[in-house]
């Protein structure tokens, strides 16, 4: 249904058109009638019809000048002008006033209904063309969020910007693509959530990208924001800060993000890998802020071997001490966790220990088998983890399920005691480890402790550490990397001739000839392979 105003002083007129438009059942609502050319001007500028039928002369201001005004302020509305006068002069000044049609009274209904129904056809037409134009810059408008985003993928796996179409960058309001540096950030409320919503989510983004120099600030779907720097400079890397201070202390929101910068277009995809290892960093150990590559550090100048805290762990575990064992864990990775060490590194290191106590216990303690599985368990947890403070609490976790596996409920006090004796003979075979020491960590008489040793483990006291150290020495010989003298000292012997002389009554060989055994052995398997070799 199309609006139109009707214009004439005569009565008769007015319902003459009412007529045609009922009678050929044209689609027009008739949505006011005026007097004169004020009135329809009034008319046109509160409704915006899409016609217009004027009489040329009507009282306070005639059909043409009501006309001109309407065609000047609507431009797309359709003026009919009706007049009983053929004059040249009016037809002249009706076509400066750009009207649509000049209609001489009388003029029969079937004429009027032609001539309307030809200016509905148009105003169709252009209704159409006008509603597919919104529609297509609608649908752009939807699918801007897709296209930005996409773009944005494409630059952070690709790198290449000579791909995106210029239209597409004229659409997405980009001038540029010639970025400078890259951030990768992720918003957390002021407990350390995530933010998850996404209308929050999107206006912090929106914040970064007017108030910090970016030209292109995207979320992707993992709702991490990364922004594309237009400028690299300390300036511009002041303002980013500035926003960062904005965003915690008036919003209560943390960002954790990280800051590289990018030489060549084609390092995009290496300078966003570097940036997120940065955001990684920052929010695993829950410090806020914009991080730079130069602020990275390197666990190996600041944890201690893993077996080092193997060895702790379980001493502390053997002496009954859970809270100790605790608390080995939390100083091994207490100089980390200010170097802003990247979670990578400190989850390998994690993952090394983990396995280093759960294989020590296998040979007594746990069964090699459910040891595996419970090691698989653990290092599946901590793969997932997105902070220290959850990786401490699994490592935490670790300590307790592995002294439980050290008080089994069917064991007597006695065989708990010697089971440790035995454990911590292992964990400690190069010290210097006496009967009397032992029986003093588990508060029993060195002769009573004697008995039950040598009762539950089928040995002596000293036969067993000396079993221990043998097989150790015997191992370390067999790498080749290592003189007698010096593995004398690593199995607890200070005296390398004595070594020897308890080596040879222990295997029926003295340490060199272990040695030669060893290499004569590994010479006679390079022999047969060289022979199958030549056999095939």
């Amino acid at each position: 249904m199309y609006k139109i105003v009707i214009a004439d002083d005569e009565p008769t007129e007015i319902k003459f058109i009412r007529y045609v438009i009922n009678t050929f059942k044209l689609p027009l609502c008739i949505c006011g009638e005026a007097e004169n050319g004020e009135e329809a001007i009034n008319l046109v500028n509160e409704h915006s019809p899409e016609f217009v039928i004027l009489d040329i002369h009507m009282p306070l201001m005639d059909g043409l000048s009501a006309a001109s005004i309407i065609k000047r302020d609507h431009p797309s509305t359709n003026v009919y002008l009706l007049t009983a006068f053929e004059l040249f002069e009016y037809a002249q000044k009706a076509v400066r006033a750009d009207v649509d049609d000049y209609l001489l009274k009388p003029i029969k209904p079937e004429v009027l209904a032609d001539v309307l129904k030809k200016g509905i056809e148009a105003a169709s037409k252009q209704r159409l063309a006008h509603h597919q134009m919104n529609n297509t810059q609608e649908n752009i408008e939807k699918m801007k969020p897709l296209l930005k985003r996409q773009v944005m993928l494409d630059l952070i796996t690709a790198g290449r910007t000579d791909s995106i179409p210029a239209n597409l960058k004229s659409v997405l309001g980009l001038s540029t693509l010639d970025f400078k540096g890259i951030l990768v950030a992720t918003f957390c409320d002021k407990k350390g959530e995530i933010l998850t919503e996404e209308g929050l989510r999107d206006l912090l983004a929106k914040g970064i990208e007017d108030n910090s120099g970016f030209g292109l600030c995207e979320i992707l779907p993992s709702g991490d924001v990364v922004g594309f720097v237009e400028v690299w400079d300390e300036k511009t890397q002041q303002v980013q800060t500035k926003t960062i201070e904005t965003y915690k202390h008036d919003q209560e929101i943390k960002i954790y993000a990280g800051l590289v910068p990018i030489n060549e277009q084609s390092d995009i995809p290496s300078a966003f890998d570097s940036a997120d290892k940065l955001r990684k960093t920052a929010l695993f150990w829950r410090v806020p802020g914009i991080f730079l590559l130069a602020q990275l550090g390197s666990v190996q100048d600041y944890l201690p071997s893993v077996l080092s805290v193997e060895k702790t762990v379980l001493n502390r575990l053997l002496e009954r001490r859970v809270d100790k064992a605790q608390e080995e864990i939390k100083e091994a990775f207490s100089n980390v966790s200010d170097r802003f060490i990247s979670p990578e590194q400190v989850i390998a290191v994690a993952n090394q220990i983990v396995n280093a106590i759960l294989m020590a216990l296998s040979e007594q303690f746990i069964p090699e088998k459910e040891a595996r599985l419970i090691t698989q368990q653990y290092l599946e947890r901590i793969a997932a983890v997105r902070s220290y403070g959850e990786l401490e609490y699994i490592l935490f976790e670790l300590i307790e399920s592995v002294n439980r596996f050290l008080c089994l409920e069917n064991e007597t006090q006695t065989e708990q005691s010697i089971k440790w004796a035995a454990a911590y003979i292992r964990q400690n075979y190069q010290e210097d480890i006496t009967l009397d020491q032992i029986a003093s960590k588990l508060f029993l008489s060195p002769s009573y402790f004697s008995r039950m040793f040598k009762k539950n483990v089928g040995e002596s006291f000293a036969s067993y550490v000396i079993r221990v150290r043998m097989e150790h020495a015997q191992s370390l010989l067999a790498t080749g990397k290592f003189s007698v003298t010096q593995v004398a000292k690593k199995v607890g012997f200070e005296n390398s001739g004595y070594f020897s002389t308890v080596y040879k009554k222990h295997f029926g060989m003295s340490p060199q000839q272990s040695i030669s055994a060893i290499a004569s052995q590994e010479a006679k398997y390079r022999d047969k392979e060289i022979l199958a070799g030549v056999k095939l």
